[in-house]
């Protein structure tokens, strides 16, 4: 007899860099695009600052604004 099973999603693969714009001292938006290879489906995106860090779980949504940022900060 024959058995069919599919295996869990994994981590994406092929994710390129956001790209950030600032639009105010305080604030960001921060542009994305699908990784290349999703690996199963996207659940959820995430930008980490590394504070604050916001959840993004409307997957077909690919920018955000991030604010309260501390004015002449330096983030990575």
């Amino acid at each position: 007899s024959f058995v069919q099973i599919t295996t869990g999603s994994s981590l994406p693969a092929g994710v390129n860099p956001p790209q950030i714009t600032g639009i105010s001292p305080t604030s960001v938006l921060v542009k994305w695009i699908q990784p290349l290879q999703p690996n199963g489906q996207i659940e959820i995106y995430v930008i980490q600052f590394p504070v604050p860090r916001i959840e993004v779980k409307n997957t077909t949504v690919l920018s955000c604004v991030v604010d309260s940022l501390t004015a002449f900060t330096q983030y990575s």
